[in-house]
């Protein structure tokens, strides 16, 4: 990706995550305009080849306009220069804030509107881009988000799309934004980049880890558990990227408590104690200890 991103400094809070006894780094990172470049347009079929840069709303619906049927998506692209590309992503929240000052007669968001976010592939500018030659995109981890009603703020995961974005910066663009069900009277109403209230311009807000910093500590199990002490819920990354395939959960006593199998990325442990997970990879299996406080 080729942003020009000199003038942006990009705001970072330290913490510390205590992974299986080590003392880590984890980074917080915040990006919306006044950190970084943004990017963001409407794509309107009715407009066609009409560019729509610069406008105050990010509308996500198909609504009838004049007699006709319009449908409109969105993209959205947040600069990451600045940042280190060998990252674990931990975290990445998209928050999308409703539009106040929405216009055209919908008053909120409405209908079954939940909608798709996708990973853009193509480049793309906000001055060129239109429905006619709206960018291309991947269907690998779309998100779905929604049904969405009343006034309602968006905070949606996409911890994988922007892996997938660091990953594979040559053919990441941002997101695309798209209802589920593109038929008459749904409707989703965000603020752009461009809106009046900078306080409703969208964030990015992604937690991550160098992999370069755990690379060696980790390479015999190849994952990362946190936060560790935990009130419960527990995050598991792959280093490597590859899918976890199961996780079994021990108490001090060495009973099971939990079976989960599949793609997993968290759990939840109700009770205080320690416990021990065997975590399968396509590599082998590994086990972390955990503490729970509650």
């Amino acid at each position: 990706m080729t942003y020009n991103m000199n003038p942006f400094k990009p705001i970072v809070v330290i913490l510390l995550l205590f992974i299986s006894g080590y003392a880590q780094a984890q980074y917080t990172i915040t990006l919306n305009p006044s950190t970084t470049e943004v990017e963001d347009v409407a794509l309107a079929y009715l407009t066609g080849d009409a560019p729509l840069p610069y406008f105050p709303g990010n509308k996500i619906y198909c609504w009838q306009q004049n007699g006709a049927v319009n449908y409109n998506r969105a993209i959205l692209r947040f600069g990451f220069e600045g940042m280190p590309q060998d990252i674990l992503i931990l975290n990445a929240k998209l928050i999308l804030y409703y539009n106040t000052t929405t216009t055209g007669g919908i008053d909120g968001h409405f209908g079954q509107n939940s909608f798709f976010i996708k990973r853009i592939i193509e480049p793309w500018s906000e001055l060129t881009a239109t429905w006619n030659n709206q960018p291309a995109t991947t269907d690998e981890h779309t998100v779905q988000f929604g049904p969405i009603s009343g006034y309602s703020n968006a905070v949606i995961d996409v911890t994988l799309l922007v892996q997938d974005m660091f990953d594979d910066p040559d053919q990441s663009f941002g997101f695309k934004m798209q209802l589920v069900d593109e038929s008459l009277y749904k409707a989703v109403l965000f603020a752009s980049k461009d809106h009046p209230d900078i306080s409703l311009h969208p964030e990015l807000i992604i937690t991550y880890l160098h992999t370069t910093d755990t690379q060696e500590e980790y390479s015999s199990s190849g994952v990362v558990v946190y936060p560790n002490p935990s009130s419960g819920l527990i995050q598991i990354r792959s280093i490597d990227g590859l899918p976890i395939q199961s996780v079994r959960v021990f108490n001090a006593l060495g009973q099971q408590v939990q079976n989960l199998q599949g793609a997993i990325t968290e759990l939840q442990i109700e009770a205080a104690g320690i416990y021990y997970l065997e975590i399968q990879t396509e590599y082998g299996k590994s086990t972390e200890k955990v503490v729970v406080n509650k």
